[in-house]
């Protein structure tokens, strides 16, 4: 079930309260199912940044070197 769909499931249940009360309540359901949370990794070149990124995301997001810093800028990246 994804959260809007979920959101849509709860509207039903809270009809039988308070106006106010019903809105504050979905407001506050939305904001958690559509929180993003936002995670930094810094570190010494060499570290292995880049080797946890890859193991975070299963998969070769960024260069890994043993030669060249790979990381030197700034590098964002999305898990979906």
């Amino acid at each position: 079930m994804n959260p809007s769909d979920a959101i849509e499931a709860i509207e039903k249940p809270l009809a039988s309260l308070p106006n106010s009360l019903s809105r504050h309540i979905l407001e506050h359901l939305r904001k958690l199912t559509s929180h993003e949370p936002v995670i930094g990794i810094m570190g010494k070149s060499g570290a292995g940044k880049s080797s946890l990124c890859n193991a975070l995301f299963q998969g070769e997001v960024t260069p890994v070197s043993d030669v060249h810093a790979g990381t030197r800028e700034v590098q964002r990246f999305r898990l979906s």
